[in-house]
């Protein structure tokens, strides 16, 4: 299925509709049924919902908030073999966005911008790069990027099952 910016498949680009997706959430006994929420909600902030709801204490590195409680969202995509390789150059980037509702920045490392109003603009389709609030954007996106955690640890699997690795390799995600 195409996106409405004419791209087809999500990973490679950070538009609302493929970034966008909706939660369902359903809680014991039916409390809360058929309430919604616009709230902008991260994955990271499943796990502190859960451990809400469960009663559990998370250890203080833990990232994400409680649903609601969410100011900002960053996503992010990196430059990868497979899209260079089977798409092009147009791929040789690395993408973040920054969304401050109503306001959304997108940012290449390779210099290029877009700048959408979601609230008057939800099919992102006009540029509003140069608006005043560009540059107040930027220094927020750059902030919030600064105070991410980094892992402290990578490991990959060594014993990775080889119809397991060829599966991976015929996706994509590894080369």
């Amino acid at each position: 299925m195409a996106s409405s910016h004419g791209f087809i498949g999500h990973g490679r680009w950070l538009y609302e509709e493929l970034l966008r997706v909706s939660l369902f959430v359903r809680f014991p006994r039916g409390r809360g049924a058929g309430t919604t929420t616009a709230a902008p909600v991260s994955i990271v902030d499943l796990l502190p919902l859960i451990a809400k709801e469960l009663g559990l204490r998370l250890p203080p590195a833990v990232e994400g908030v409680l649903p609601g409680d969410r100011r900002v969202v960053l996503a992010e995509i990196f430059r990868n073999g497979h899209s260079l390789k089977h798409y092009g150059p147009r791929f040789d980037r690395d993408l973040v966005a920054f969304i401050r509702w109503p306001w959304k920045l997108i940012v290449s490392d390779r210099g290029g911008r877009e700048l959408f109003r979601l609230d008057a603009d939800p099919l992102e389709s006009r540029n509003l790069v140069g608006e005043e609030i560009e540059e107040q954007l930027r220094q927020e996106l750059e902030r919030a990027r600064a105070a991410l955690s980094a892992p402290t640890e990578r490991t990959a699997p060594t014993d990775i099952q080889r119809s397991t690795e060829e599966r991976l390799r015929g996706l994509g995600y590894i080369e």
